[in-house]
């Protein structure tokens, strides 16, 4: 994944948490329906905290 030539959103907060000598921990999930399971932790998302985080399409 090359955040830094595709300047995708994430990688100036990333850039800048790492340079705060913080530790970050990534993950990820593969899935055979990608769609479907986006849209249930959008589901499950909105019914703890009431709205989808800042960049997050409905």
């Amino acid at each position: 994944m090359d955040l830094c030539g595709c300047r995708h959103t994430v990688f100036f907060p990333i850039l800048a948490l790492l340079l705060a000598e913080w530790r970050l921990d990534f993950g990820w999930f593969e899935t055979e329906q990608p769609k479907r399971f986006e849209e249930e932790l959008k589901r499950l998302y909105l019914e703890i905290h009431g709205s989808l985080p800042a960049l997050v399409k409905r």
